[in-house]
């Protein structure tokens, strides 16, 4: 699987769920905190990490054919530590898979009522990751168009 990054307690699998049809497919889907370091201008020189939703199969005990399901632009990425990050995911019948971003902003709640930032959200994508056209804010300019009231 993905690696999970741990240092000083902060950053790690936030939730793990089989697909609606996974006897048929196969697809297991992983929640995490994405870590880089030095890779945003906000936070020169500190680690930082979002949420990023994975799915992958696994045969003979590997983990294979990855694909990546959501992922918030690096610049998002916060020192704030994974464990306000939420990272549940979800199904409904409809073939979407939903995915709660917590509080991974910095200071008094930075960016939850920002349609333009991952935080404070509920994120609604087809399966393999593609956007439904008929999410709430597909049409507001500079909106996420994954996100979902």
């Amino acid at each position: 699987m993905p690696e999970v990054w741990l240092k000083f307690g902060i950053g790690w699998l936030l939730d793990v769920a089989l697909h609606p049809n996974y006897e048929e497919n196969g697809w297991i889907y992983l929640s995490f905190g994405d870590r880089c370091s030095n890779c945003n201008e906000t936070f020169r020189n500190k680690d930082v990490s979002m949420n990023k939703l994975v799915r992958g199969r696994i045969k003979d005990g590997a983990w294979i054919d990855e694909e990546t399901i959501w992922k918030a632009n690096v610049g998002t990425y916060t020192p704030t530590p994974d464990m306000s990050a939420g990272g549940r995911i979800c199904f409904d019948d409809e073939g979407h898979v939903f995915l709660s971003v917590g509080f991974k902003g910095v200071t008094n709640f930075w960016g939850i009522q920002d349609l333009s930032l991952p935080y404070g959200k509920i994120h609604r994508v087809h399966d393999d990751g593609s956007i439904p056209e008929d999410n709430p804010f597909v049409d507001v300019p500079d909106a996420l168009k994954s996100s979902a009231p």
